[in-house]
């Protein structure tokens, strides 16, 4: 039983925290720590069926359907977008009125945030400005994936081509009042 608890909640808890701990160990690191809680959580549910220990494999199997249907990343997303909402549109308000522009050498579209701001976008603090949208990046990707959070006025969605990708997803979560 101590395993199956032990192999419970480190599979939980690494849904929950997988983008913190993916910056932390960058992208590369994750899979092989995503294979070995798998394969933890596997050889612990071959050898509670090998010994018959059908109290402990029916937690697991709980424990497995709760990992299964819960949206860890849904909750994560949700939880970043509420807690750094006001952050956000603070950015989004000194970007307007040019305060911060882009100072990166090799991009007239990428903005490094000030140290206050860094935490509001993914993989170094960076936010891209393409026309009037504006991406706070919460994966940044390796090559040409990512996600994040966009501001567009005028309550215009974003298309693709946008901050050069290719948009699969659109979910609006809020109409703010930004200028």
């Amino acid at each position: 039983m101590k395993k199956t608890l032990i192999s419970g909640i480190v599979l939980i808890l690494f849904s929950f925290f997988q983008w913190e701990i993916e910056n932390f160990l960058t992208v590369f690191l994750i899979l092989p720590v995503w294979i070995a809680i798998l394969s933890f959580t596997l050889y612990n549910v071959i050898i509670l069926i090998s010994k018959k220990e059908w109290k402990s494999l029916f937690v697991q199997a709980i424990i497995i359907i709760i990992w299964f249907f819960i949206p860890f990343t849904d909750i994560t997303l949700n939880k970043d977008f509420k807690n750094n909402i006001k952050n956000r549109e603070e950015v989004v308000y000194l970007i307007k009125k040019r305060i911060y522009t882009p100072i990166v050498s090799h991009s007239t579209k990428l903005i490094k945030l000030p140290e206050k701001y860094s935490n509001l976008s993914d993989g170094g603090g960076e936010i891209v400005v393409d026309k009037e949208k504006i991406l706070f990046y919460t994966n940044r990707g390796v090559l040409d994936g990512f996600s994040g959070f966009v501001y567009s006025p005028g309550d215009k969605q974003p298309k693709n081509g946008d901050f050069g990708g290719d948009i699969k997803k659109i979910e609006r979560l809020i109409k703010t009042g930004i200028l």
